[in-house]
């Protein structure tokens, strides 16, 4: 499994709005639709997190819904989502990918709680934050270990270890696996 972007979307007026996806270009207009339409579904509250299956390339969504505190007095809070955007590998080893499914949805859910908890620790949670951290948080997914900076000064710093996927990095298995079905 691989995180391939990652995007924040905010409820807005009348719609979900996507504000930012990082890479910018990685998706195309119907995903980025999707993505609008399912991050953040009708009723999602603080904390919930959700997997969607995003199309039939194998890509899924996993998305944790968080709550952006209102600067002025008279103005809302801010309901957003922070969502990572996952490529699952060819069903190859259903069990295997089952399995690491089950551990890449539950390290980024805690990465996403951890940070957003962290930035309102600190008082810096806003949507200018997030957008300025997200290739951070990328950086994080990818390698387990996060260092996050906001405006130059590191605030954020943890990692997790993460298992290799059994797909990408074990090649005996998946060359077994071919061979049985070949015979």
């Amino acid at each position: 499994m691989k995180t391939e972007a990652i995007c924040i979307t905010t409820m807005g007026k009348e719609h979900v709005e996507l504000v930012d996806v990082f890479p910018k270009e990685c998706l195309t207009n119907e995903q980025k639709e999707f993505i609008q339409k399912n991050s953040l579904p009708i009723g999602a509250n603080k904390g919930d997190y959700f997997t969607i299956e995003m199309d039939n390339h194998g890509n899924v969504l996993f998305s944790y819904v968080f709550v952006i505190p209102s600067l002025e007095e008279n103005e809302r809070n801010i309901i957003a989502s922070l969502t990572s955007i996952v490529r699952e590998h060819e069903k190859i080893l259903v069990d295997k990918i089952h399995e690491e499914s089950e551990i890449h949805k539950e390290f980024v859910r805690k990465s996403f709680s951890y940070i957003i908890d962290e930035l309102q620790k600190l008082g810096i949670l806003s949507l200018p934050t997030i957008i300025e951290i997200i290739p951070a948080i990328l950086d994080g997914l990818m390698s387990g270990n996060f260092k996050i900076e906001v405006n130059g000064r590191r605030v954020i710093e943890f990692s997790f270890g993460i298992r290799k996927s059994a797909v990408e990095d074990d090649d005996e298995i998946t060359r077994k696996t071919m061979m049985s079905e070949l015979y």
